[in-house]
């Protein structure tokens, strides 16, 4: 009685927009945010309303809001609004290292953490999936069939029946992504991109050679994946400690993998013994809109026209920051993320 009580306050509270004022409460900041809508060409700050010292972990964008997730929750802004206008979620206070979209509204958690589902219309967060509190959870994601499948440290977890009883369907390695397209069910791992085609019964490794994936995304309607990489040959024989970022797509559902995109990879590590670490050469992210393809690399953000043959910077990061992509229609987020020392 007391939860049903929680959550009709809850929504009451939502609905009549109680939320304290942002501009009253929280200090102007600058320089951590920037939106463009005309394709890259200009972009806005918009990070007044947060916290002066914000360092945002992830970033999530619908047609209706922008969520931003940090070590003590998340900060919202409607989208109708020509300027964002950033609050503080009020009903979620735990850290938030993810935020992925649900067919019933948007989850968030973090890893060893609760999971929790956004209510479609209100601002009130509720804990979704506790059957797997405890275990080491990166990512949730939801078929079109409505299975649920969680990513976990040792594997993938299916349920059929909305999370009330979870089989374990993969068990080698780190699973931190999911993507879904034609039927077919493709997952990052730390081994690489693994692929089911029986509603994830059994899982195939189809790309091991360039280490863990940490992305698949669907860009020009073709699966791109961007990888950590591995060490080569002549590394190992050196001792040198030296990677390949990648980055490769497929055109026929995830089977085969050839490298892309060529002038911005293969980007390297480089690490020296010493305690200053050399500079970082890193593809972080990628998204498009209907026109162009944005790639957040350690420079900052490139722009493409013409599917990747080209590329120009649009938007520079400073050192030791590195810009994590969000996109809704044609309108593109670009948030700095803190990439150590």
């Amino acid at each position: 009685m007391f939860y049903q009580i929680f959550i009709f306050l809850a929504i009451f509270n939502s609905a009549f927009n109680l939320h304290p004022n942002p501009e009253k409460t929280l200090p102007k900041t600058n320089n951590i945010i920037f939106k463009t809508s005309d394709g890259g060409t200009t972009w806005d700050d918009v990070s007044a309303g947060l916290p002066q010292k914000f360092d945002a972990w992830s970033i999530f964008a619908s047609k209706d809001e922008v969520l931003l997730g940090y070590e003590k929750g998340i900060f919202s802004a409607s989208t109708f609004s020509s300027t964002l206008q950033w609050q503080k979620e009020i009903y979620l206070k735990e850290s938030v290292s993810v935020i992925i979209p649900g067919q019933s509204g948007p989850y968030a958690g973090s890893y060893n953490e609760r999971f929790f589902q956004k209510m479609s219309g209100t601002g009130v967060w509720i804990p979704v999936y506790t059957s797997l509190h405890g275990k080491t959870v990166r990512t949730i994601f939801e078929a079109k069939n409505g299975h649920v499948f969680v990513g976990c440290e040792n594997g993938i977890l299916k349920s059929t029946d909305k999370g009330k009883t979870w089989q374990m369907v993969f068990e080698d390695g780190m699973v931190t992504s999911f993507l879904e397209k034609d039927n077919v069910l493709l997952a990052g791992s730390s081994k690489g991109i693994i692929r089911s085609i029986d509603d994830g019964k059994l899982w195939v490794p189809v790309l091991t050679e360039d280490g863990p994936t940490y992305s698949i995304k669907i860009i020009d309607d073709q699966l791109i994946a961007i990888s950590f990489g591995t060490r080569s040959q002549k590394d190992i024989d050196e001792n040198t400690n030296t990677e390949s970022n990648t980055i490769r797509r497929s055109d026929d559902k995830g089977k085969t993998w050839k490298t892309t995109y060529k002038n911005l990879s293969p980007f390297h590590y480089m690490y020296k013994m010493e305690d200053k670490q050399s500079p970082i050469r890193i593809i972080n992210d990628i998204e498009a809109t209907d026109k162009y393809i944005f790639c957040s690399i350690e420079k900052g953000v490139f722009r493409s026209d013409d599917h990747g043959k080209s590329w120009e910077l649009v938007l520079p990061c400073a050192e030791n920051t590195l810009f994590d992509l969000a996109v809704s229609g044609n309108v593109v987020y670009a948030v700095k993320v803190f990439r150590g020392c």
